[in-house]
C-alpha cells in the first residue's frame, strides 16, 4: 500500500548527522486537488498537485495523502457534494498529529468544521492557492462566482498559518497586509517527467491543450491563425483512463456510502489514481510534443500556468502571453532564449513567433533546449518542495529573489548561444525514448556495479543529444563512483561548457581533480566557481584547503598530514554529543544488534571446539563503546592509532586494553598473538583507495587461521545519494566501497563469507531501521550499512 505515513523522529549516526528540526519537516498530511469527473479532472495537471509527491519524497518527508475530492468548484452555487476522503477527516486522522499539513484551498469543499479540525493537526498549516485572486470588473460581471473567490480564499486563510500563492501579486498583497506569510510558488515539474528534444519538422500546427471556450473565442476570427494552431483535444489512447477515472470515483460513491472509510480504502484509491493520473499526464506530454510548437493563450490567471512548463517538458519550444505587471513572472524564462511571448490580442505578433519556428528549425531546436535546461536547474518539484521549506526554516526572510530562479541574464545567454545546432534524433536502441528514461536505466545499472553499461547508455544518448549537460553530469557522477577519476574531470568539464554558470559543476570537478591527482586543475575549477560567486562558503572553503592545508572532504585525503586527521577525530570523539558517552547511540545501537548475530555465532563455535574464550580484538575503536560490549563475548582489546582518542576510551573504560597504534604497528610487537575474531566496523571507508588491499592484508595477518572478520562499511551504491541528502562536514577521507567491491578483497585472499545484513535510515532525518520491506525502500528507507562476516580459511 502507498501510505507513507510511518514514525519521523531525529536522530543521529556515524554517517552524519542531520541538519533537521521537528516541526520544520517531517510528518506532513498533503490535501491535494481532485476531482471527481474526468471532464472537469482533465484540466488539473499531475504536476500541480499529485505530482509534488516527488518533491517530497526526494526531501525525505514522511507523507500522508488525503485527496480533496470534489464535484464542482467551491462558490459555483452547486451545494454541497460528497467529497470523500475530506469529509471523512475526522475518522482517518482523529488521534494522529502531523508536522505541517497542505491544504488547496480555492476549489475544495472547506466547512467551518473542517477547517477547525484542520487547525487541531498540526503546528504548521500551509494553504495552497493556486489561482488569481483579482479579477477585473467585466470578468467578475460575467463569472459570478469569481467576484467572491478573495474573500472565501482569505476567510479560508485565517486557519493556516503560511500560504504558497501562485500570483505573485496576491502574494505581495497578502504579505504587505500582514493577513499571513505568504510565499510565490511558480509552477513545476516533476524530474521524472521532463523529456529530451526530438527533431522538430520545419513545418506543422503550434499546440494548444485543453483549449476553453472562453480562452478561444477571442482569437476565433482571426483568419490568419487558421491552420496554425491544433487544439488538443482527448486522444484515443486517453478515453480508457478517463473512463477507469469515472469509474473508480463512481465506485468511491457506493464504497464510502457504505461506510467504509479506512486508510487502506485511501491507499487503495491512491494506488489506481497514480497510475492513472502518472499515464494521462504521460500522453498528455507526449500529445504536446507531436506540434512545432505550444502555446499559452490568455487566461484568467495572471502568471505563468502549469501548461508552460508542460511544454518545456515536453520538449517544445514555449510560445505564451506577456502576463502584464508580473515582473518576477516574466523573469522566470528569458524572453528570445528560452521563450517567445506576444501581447494579448496581437494575433499578429503570435503568428510570427510561430512562421519563425516553423522556418528556423534550428533555433526551434535551441530555444525548446535551453528551456528544457531551465527546467532541470530551477523549476522541478523536487526543488520547488526543498524551497518551501528553506522558506519555512528562514521565517520571514523571502526565498524567491530573481537570482534563485533564473542566473544573470548575461552570463545565462552567453552559455545558452555555445554551439547550438540542431540534433537529428536516430531511432534509440534497447533504452526508452526519453531523457529520463536513459537516466534512470544508467543510474540503476550503476547501483548495480554495473558501470560500463551504464557509460554505454550514457555515449549513445549524448550522441543524440551532445548538448545536455544532464547527462554529462550523470556520465561525470558514475565516473567519480568507479574511481576514474581522470574521465569524471573530463565529463564535468563538458558539462562546465554546456552551463558555464552552475557552480556546484566547478567544484564537483575539482573534487575529481584532486582525487585524479590534478591539483592544478582543482584550483583552476575552484577559482572558476569563485569567478561566478566570490561570496560562495563552499568554494571558499575549497581554496583555503587547497592553498593552505590540504582537501578535507575528498576521498584521498591528498594535502592533509596525520596531524590534521588526529586533530578532525578528537575533535569528532571527545567533543561531540553524540560520540563521546561510553553508550552506544541509537545509529551504534542498530548497528550493534547486527554485529551481535554474528558475534553468539562465532562465539558458539568456537566453543563446540574447545578452544576456551574468544580473543576479540575492535580494530579501529574510536572511544570504545564497541570493545566495550564485545568483551561479553570474550577478551576483548580496541585498537585506534588517535593517541588522543584512545586517551578518552581509556577513560571511559579503565579496565579494558587498548592500543594506540595501527594495525601494521599491532603486528609487528614483539608480544603479539593473533586474534580469534576482529570487529571491524566504520572503518575500511576511511582508508584511501590505495591503501584498501594493504589494509585488508594486515587484518588477515591479525588473525590465527581459521579467524572472522565481522565488518560493517557504508555502502557505496548509496554513497552519492547520501552526501546529496545529508547536510554535514565529511570525514578526511570517505573512500565508500560497494557491497561487490567489499566481498572481491576478502574473497580475492581465501576469506568465506556470510552477508551482507543491511540498516535502513531515513535521511535527512536520520532514523535508522534494522530491516525494511521493499515498499518502505521504495518510499525513501535508503540501505546505508553493509554488514558481513568473514572467515579465513585454514
Amino acid at each position: 500500500m502507498s501510505i507513507y505515513n510511518t514514525q519521523s523522529t531525529s536522530g543521529q549516526g556515524s554517517v552524519g548527522t542531520a541538519a533537521y528540526k521537528k516541526g520544520k519537516g517531517g510528518k506532513i498530511l498533503f490535501i491535494p486537488l481532485e476531482f471527481q469527473e474526468w471532464f472537469r479532472a482533465k484540466h488539473l495537471s499531475y504536476a500541480s498537485f499529485l505530482g509534488l509527491e516527488d518533491g517530497f519524497r526526494d526531501s525525505n518527508l514522511d507523507v500522508t495523502i488525503l485527496p480533496a475530492n470534489i464535484r464542482h468548484s467551491a462558490g459555483e452555487g452547486i451545494g454541497q457534494q460528497p467529497g470523500y476522503w475530506l469529509d471523512s477527516i475526522r475518522t482517518l486522522c482523529q488521534g494522529k498529529k502531523f508536522d505541517q499539513v497542505w491544504v488547496e484551498v480555492v476549489h475544495s469543499n472547506l466547512d467551518e468544521d473542517t477547517l477547525n479540525f484542520l487547525a487541531s493537526l498540526a503546528p504548521i498549516r500551509i494553504a495552497m492557492v493556486g489561482e488569481s485572486l483579482e479579477y477585473a470588473v467585466d470578468v467578475k460581471n460575467q463569472h459570478p462566482h469569481l467576484a467572491g473567490r478573495k474573500s472565501l480564499v482569505e476567510g479560508r486563510l485565517r486557519t493556516f498559518t503560511h500560504a504558497l500563492v501562485a500570483d505573485e501579486k496576491d502574494a505581495a498583497d497578502l504579505n504587505a497586509r500582514g493577513l499571513i506569510k505568504a510565499m510565490w510558488l511558480p509552477a513545476s515539474i516533476p524530474e521524472k517527467c521532463i523529456g529530451t528534444i526530438h527533431a522538430l519538422e520545419p513545418k506543422g500546427s503550434a499546440i494548444f491543450s485543453d483549449a476553453s471556450e472562453r480562452e478561444l473565442s477571442p482569437w476565433a476570427d482571426q483568419g490568419t491563425l487558421s491552420g496554425k494552431i491544433h487544439v488538443q483535444t482527448i486522444s484515443e489512447k486517453e478515453r480508457p483512463l478517463a473512463k477507469q477515472f469515472d469509474d473508480i470515483h463512481a465506485h468511491l460513491i457506493k464504497s464510502v456510502g457504505a461506510g467504509k472509510i479506512s486508510w487502506e480504502h485511501v491507499g487503495a484509491y491512491l494506488d489506481v489514481l497514480r497510475a492513472i493520473r502518472s499515464e494521462t499526464f504521460r500522453l498528455r506530454l507526449e500529445a504536446l510534443s507531436s506540434g512545432n510548437a505550444v502555446v499559452n493563450l490568455p487566461s484568467y490567471f495572471q502568471g505563468y500556468g502549469v501548461r508552460v512548463f508542460e511544454g518545456m517538458a515536453a520538449g517544445r519550444p514555449l510560445i505564451s502571453w506577456d502576463v502584464p505587471d508580473r515582473p518576477r513572472n516574466r523573469a522566470l524564462f528569458v524572453e528570445g532564449e528560452e521563450i517567445l511571448l506576444f501581447q494579448n490580442g496581437r494575433s499578429d505578433q503570435l503568428q510570427a513567433h510561430i512562421e519563425k519556428l516553423q522556418g528556423d528549425s534550428a533555433y526551434a531546436v535551441r530555444l525548446a533546449r535551453n528551456a528544457t535546461r531551465k527546467l532541470w536547474r530551477f523549476h522541478t518539484s523536487e526543488k520547488r518542495i526543498r524551497q518551501v521549506l528553506f522558506w519555512l526554516e528562514q521565517g520571514e526572510k523571502q526565498l524567491f529573489e530573481d537570482m534563485d530562479l533564473a542566473p544573470p541574464l548575461g552570463i545565462a545567454i552567453e552559455a545558452f548561444r555555445k554551439r547550438f545546432n540542431a540534433v537529428v534524433v536516430s531511432p534509440l536502441v534497447a533504452v526508452g525514448a526519453t531523457l529520463v528514461e536513459r537516466l534512470l536505466k544508467a543510474e540503476a545499472l550503476a547501483t548495480q556495479g554495473n558501470f560500463n553499461a551504464a557509460i554505454d547508455i550514457l555515449e549513445a544518448a549524448s550522441k543524440l543529444d551532445s548538448e545536455n549537460v544532464q547527462i554529462h553530469k550523470t556520465m561525470a557522477e558514475i565516473y567519480s563512483r568507479m574511481k576514474d577519476f581522470k574521465n569524471a574531470t573530463m565529463s564535468y568539464l563538458q558539462a562546465i561548457q554546456l552551463d558555464e554558470n552552475d557552480i556546484s559543476l566547478w567544484l564537483d570537478c575539482a573534487r575529481a581533480s584532486v582525487e585524479e591527482g590534478n591539483l592544478q586543475m582543482a584550483i583552476a575549477s575552484v577559482d572558476g566557481a569563485l569567478t561566478i560567486d566570490p561570496n560562495n562558503n563552499e568554494a571558499k572553503l575549497f581554496h583555503k584547503n587547497l592553498h593552505e592545508k590540504g582537501t578535507p572532504g575528498t576521498s584521498s585525503g591528498a594535502g592533509l598530514d596525520k596531524t590534521k586527521i588526529d586533530g578532525f577525530y578528537e575533535e569528532f570523539f571527545l567533543h561531540s554529543t553524540e560520540y563521546q558517552s561510553p553508550n552506544p547511540n541509537p545509529e551504534e545501537e542498530i548497528r550493534w544488534s547486527k554485529i551481535e548475530i554474528f558475534l553468539r555465532k562465532s562465539r558458539d563455535e568456537h566453543q563446540a571446539q574447545d578452544k576456551g574464550p574468544l580473543r576479540i580484538l575492535d580494530l579501529g575503536c574510536g572511544r570504545g563503546w564497541l570493545t566495550n560490549l564485545c568483551s561479553k563475548y570474550g577478551t576483548c582489546e580496541g585498537m585506534e592509532p588517535v593517541a588522543g582518542v584512545i586517551k578518552g576510551a581509556r577513560r571511559l573504560f579503565p579496565a579494558l586494553t587498548f592500543y594506540a597504534c595501527d594495525a601494521a604497528q599491532l603486528r609487528q610487537d614483539p608480544s603479539f598473538r593473533p586474534y580469534d575474531l576482529i570487529v571491524n566496523s566504520e572503518v575500511i571507508e576511511h582508508v584511501p583507495w590505495p591503501h584498501k588491499d594493504a589494509f585488508v592484508d594486515t587484518m588477515k595477518s591479525l588473525l590465527v587461521p581459521g579467524g572472522t572478520i565481522i565488518l560493517t562499511t557504508p555502502r557505496g551504491e548509496v554513497f552519492d545519494d547520501y552526501m546529496r541528502l545529508v547536510n554535514y562536514s565529511r570525514q578526511p577521507i570517505e573512500d565508500w566501497t560497494t557491497e561487490e567491491q567489499t566481498l572481491a578483497y576478502f574473497k580475492n585472499r581465501g576469506f568465506t563469507f556470510e552477508g551482507p545484513e543491511r540498516i535502513w535510515a531515513r535521511f535527512p532525518q536520520c532514523v535508522y531501521s534494522p530491516a525494511a520491506t521493499l515498499e518502505q525502500e521504495k518510499s525513501g528507507l535508503m540501505p546505508i550499512y553493509q554488514i558481513w562476516r568473514f572467515q579465513l580459511g585454514r
